[in-house]
This record gives C-alpha cells, sequence and structure tokens, in this order.
C-alpha cells in the first residue's frame, strides 16, 4: 500500500519525546529567539523543532504527540490530519493541493477526503472535478451531494422540488418495527402501482389515514388484512357531480354494481357487454327489476326464510304464501266466479278427516286402482261427493316419500281409484294416509286438496264453505299449506244439528293446493268456488 505522506528519509522520529507536551505560542516563541540567537537574522538551518512540532527542509511541518504523527503540512501543500497520519486509518481529514495516488486511489487537485478509503470502510470525499460530496465504502459512491446542492442514493434523489424514486422492486421507503424488522414499505413497482404495504404480524398493522378535525387528528380511513374502515366523514363519490361512474365487480361478472353519473342511477348486475342493467333504481324515474326480461325470478322471504312472494320470470307468475293485507281496494287481478263444479265435498266422512292404512293390493289390468287395509280413521273421508269435482285429495305413501291424487274410494271393496297410474316404486305393505304432511295441529286432522281444474294457477280463493252435521258445534276449517298458524285458519261452524251452515273465506293456494279438516259429527261438507285473487 502506498501512502505519499509517509515518513521522508532524515526525518528521526527517535528525537522526539515520548511524552511531549502540546506545542504552545510561549513554546513557539521561545523557539524563535533561540533560532535567532544561533543564526541571526539573515542565516539558514535545515530543520528545527520545538516540543512535538517539527520544521526540516524537504519535508514541511509535522506535529507529534505520545509517538504518533497528528499533522503534517508537506512545502508542497498537500496535509494531512487525525490521530496518527503514518497510517490511512489514523487519517481523519486529508487536503490533496496536488493531483497524487493515494492509498491505491488516484486524488485530483483540490480532493478532500474525510476518514479512511481503505475497502469496507465509510468516508466522504470532495470530488473536486465533480463538484460533489461523496458519502463512500471504500472508493464505491453510495450517496453523494451534487453541484445543485441534490442529494443522489443510486437512482433515489431528494431536491427542493422533493423526494423522487425510480418504479422499481427495490426502491422502497421502509420502516422497521421494535425489532429492526422492515415490515411497512412504500414503493411504485415496475407496473406503475404505488403500493403500501404492512407485513407487521405481532401485532398485526393497519395503513390508516389521518385528517386534524376539529382541532383533533383522527383516523378517517384505515386498511386491515381483512376489512376496510371510514371513520368519521361520509364516504362520498364524485362529490362534484361530473360523469364519472362508480364500478363494483364480481369474481366473473365485472358489472355486479355500478351507479351510473350520467343517467343519475344505481344499476345492479349487466350483460356480458356491459351495455344493459338487468335491476335499475332510479330515483327521479322509473325503477325496474329484471328490466331486460331475462329469466330471472325475485324471492322475497321472512325472518324465519319461508318464501313469502315468489316471481316466476318464465311462467309470468307471483306467489303470495304468506298472509295479504290490503288496506285500500283491490282492482285488477280479482274476478268473482262460480263453477257448476264443487271446488270438494264428502257427503258420510263417518267421522273427522283422517286416514291411515297400507296397500293390500296393487292393481292388475287397471293401473290406476289399489285396495288398502285400515289402519285407523275413517275410509269415508276419502269418498268425494262426485268424481268431476275441482279439487282432489292428496294420498301419501308415507313409506317411499311419495304421492298420488284421489278420483274416487269404494269403501265397499276398499279400493282406491287414483287420477293417473299408481306410481313407480309403490307396493303392498307401503303406509298410505290421507294426513297432510305440511299441515298439523290446532287440533284437527288436516287433509291436503289440490286443485286440476277450474281456478288453477291462482295466487288465492274466494270459497263458500258448507257444512251439515248431527251435532251443534262442529265445524270444517280451511288452512293454506303451509307452517299452521291459527291466525291463518278460516273456520265454520255449525250452529243448529242437521241444519245447513255456510259462510265466505279467502284462503292463498301453494302450487294450487289448499288444507281442509272437519270434526266428527259432520254429515255433509262443501267448498264451492266464490272468486280468486289472480
Amino acid at each position: 500500500m502506498q501512502v505519499k505522506h509517509d515518513p521522508k528519509p532524515g526525518w528521526n522520529d527517535d528525537d522526539e519525546s515520548p511524552r511531549s507536551p502540546a506545542v504552545t505560542p510561549e513554546d513557539i516563541r521561545h523557539a524563535t529567539r533561540e533560532l535567532t540567537d544561533k543564526i541571526g537574522l539573515g542565516g539558514s538551518l535545515g530543520a528545527i523543532s520545538s516540543g512535538g512540532a517539527r520544521i526540516s527542509r524537504g519535508v514541511g511541518f509535522h506535529a507529534s504527540r505520545e509517538g504518533a504523527r497528528k499533522s503534517q503540512i508537506e512545502p508542497d501543500g498537500d496535509a494531512w490530519f487525525g490521530s496518527d497520519v503514518s497510517t490511512p486509518d489514523g487519517v481523519t481529514l486529508a487536503v490533496f493541493v496536488n493531483a497524487q495516488e493515494y492509498n491505491n486511489e488516484d486524488m485530483e487537485e483540490g480532493d478532500l477526503l474525510f476518514g479512511d478509503n481503505s475497502d469496507d470502510t465509510s468516508n466522504v470525499k470532495f470530488d473536486r472535478s465533480e463538484g460533489q460530496w461523496q458519502f463512500r465504502l471504500g472508493t464505491t459512491v453510495n450517496v453523494y451531494m451534487d453541484t445543485d446542492g441534490s442529494l443522489h442514493a443510486g437512482d433515489v434523489v431528494l431536491s427542493a422540488a422533493g423526494i423522487r424514486l425510480p418504479n422499481s422492486l427495490t426502491s422502497w421507503f421502509q420502516f422497521a418495527d421494535a425489532s429492526g424488522n422492515y415490515t411497512i414499505t412504500i414503493a411504485a413497482d415496475p407496473n406503475n402501482d404505488f403500493e403500501f404495504s404492512n407485513l407487521a404480524t405481532s401485532p398485526a398493522g393497519l395503513i390508516s389515514f389521518f385528517l386534524k378535525l376539529g382541532g383533533v387528528t383522527s383516523k378517517v380511513f384505515g386498511i386491515a388484512s381483512d376489512y376496510v374502515t371510514f371513520t368519521k366523514v361520509p364516504v362520498w363519490f364524485n362529490p362534484n357531480g361530473e360523469d364519472i361512474d362508480f364500478l363494483a365487480s364480481g369474481d366473473t361478472n365485472p358489472y355486479v354494481f355500478s351507479l351510473n353519473a350520467g343517467l343519475n342511477r344505481i344499476e345492479i348486475g349487466k350483460d356480458d357487454s356491459g351495455q344493459t342493467a338487468v335491476h335499475i333504481l332510479d330515483p327521479q324515474g322509473t325503477s325496474y327489476i329484471n328490466e331486460p326480461g331475462y329469466d330471472l325470478d325475485l324471492i322475497i322471504r321472512d325472518a324465519s326464510s319461508n318464501d313469502l312472494v315468489s316471481v316466476d320470470a318464465s311462467a309470468g307468475t307471483v306467489t303470495i304464501n304468506g298472509a295479504l293485507s290490503v288496506t285500500g281496494s283491490l282492482t285488477g287481478g280479482v274476478a268473482a266466479e262460480t263453477n257448476g263444479n264443487v271446488i270438494c265435498s264428502v257427503s258420510a266422512p263417518g267421522g273427522v278427516s283422517a286416514f291411515a292404512g297400507t296397500i293390500a293390493t296393487l292393481p292388475g289390468g287397471a293401473p290406476t286402482t289399489l285396495t288398502y287395509n285400515i289402519t285407523s280413521g275413517q275410509e269415508g273421508a276419502m269418498k268425494p261427493t262426485g268424481t268431476t269435482q275441482l279439487a282432489k285429495m292428496v294420498l301419501f305413501n308415507t313409506t317411499r316419500g311419495t304421492n298420488a291424487l284421489i278420483s274416487d274410494c269404494t269403501t265397499g271393496t276398499n279400493t282406491l281409484t287414483l287420477t293417473t297410474n299408481v306410481p313407480l316404486g309403490w307396493t303392498v305393505g307401503d303406509t298410505i294416509t290421507i294426513a297432510s304432511q305440511t299441515v298439523t295441529g290446532g287440533g284437527y286432522s288436516w287433509v291436503d286438496m289440490k286443485l286440476t281444474s277450474g281456478p288453477t294457477g291462482r295466487h288465492a280463493l274466494f270459497v263458500n264453505a258448507l257444512i251439515t252435521s248431527g251435532a251443534a258445534g262442529d265445524e270444517t276449517s280451511l288452512h293454506p299449506t303451509a307452517t299452521y298458524g291459527g291466525s291463518k285458519r278460516a273456520q265454520l261452524i255449525a250452529q243448529v244439528a242437521a241444519v245447513q251452515a255456510n259462510g265466505f273465506g279467502l284462503i292463498p293456494l301453494t302450487n294450487n293446493t289448499f288444507s281442509w279438516a272437519w270434526t266428527a259429527n259432520s254429515t255433509v261438507i262443501t267448498v264451492r268456488e266464490a272468486g280468486y285473487i289472480a
């Protein structure tokens, strides 16, 4: 290693006192008087020293203390200052008046060096030719101050214009946690995406934005790993009222929700082209559900997840399964209608509306019939007054979980005639019943009646119910084919024995079906059509 300011020949450090005191102005005046006494005013000497200071021809000035050279100024103007300027690691400041090689580095006239320029050692250099203050490791410049006062660290620039970083994966603003881990970063990547990252895990961190509101600094927006929060202030999109839409996309549908600023409306769902809105909420015009007329159904449910209102787009029907309360008048879609055939009627039930049994035989030549064994109830409950009635009683095979409709019952031979062939899978010994599988309760034996002709496809029926009973107090009741509720039941009570009582009621339909019941002494029970709600 070459060091320009190594001790020159003839320099005798042994002449120095190993513990010489610091040079004082009085020392210098004393040395000057001695020098004048010895050589006179016009004489000359090869060297002169006093205390730790020494001046010599060809070497210049040098000051030492405790055996270490502290400073050295050579005759050509180069100078070193430090704890021991005889080695690079002891130099604090080096002034280069002349171009030269110093510690394996070329120095130019006017350069300054603070510290040691050896490999892997931090130092600062003023490069006169570049006009830069350079912050280095060895001779590698990591940061420099340019002639305009800006600081450069790689591609990062700090100047009066602000901080400039390139779009890269390695240029970040980084913040360390208490353990020294860089968990929070701000960057712009090569795709021109501006990124905020908070990778802290213990505890998990947020990305938050604060404003001073009413003199108090408050968080107004925050991003966590699984949610976004807005606090203190309303979220206001497009406050200037420009034609700028707001869009929310789904996984496969990019148009799940949009605020169409130009049309002043909210649109839910669009077709694949993104042009036709499916549902429209227009506060100043007409709002639509399924505006283009797609095959999209609509269901409104109650608190128990039951379907209250169902809109079948392909069938063009609206079904109301709950109680319908109308405070105004109903216009359109409501019709008074009578029919020569009754909806349903039983003339000799023999007791309450109940029957259970098993299949005795299955059809041979007549595939719509079967015979039965009676387990409980009355077979007369299954015998209609006539086979032309509009509704048929439902027969359930609880062994198979399927059902069929009864057209007629011949009690003398225990034979049931169905409206269609006996369902596949029904077997001798299967349990059959007319008990409703939907409606139970109120102390009644409910049966289901399904309309097969007449006012089918309606939401509700206006009915005229009639009962003749052998004893006063017997009754017949109608109920929607849904979970039992006393308020849903339409009831007719026989007031006098053997005298017919009649009344009117409105009964909702579910898939053309309603439920019916009567008590023990009823002799003739009939339900006629009076009208319907379409």
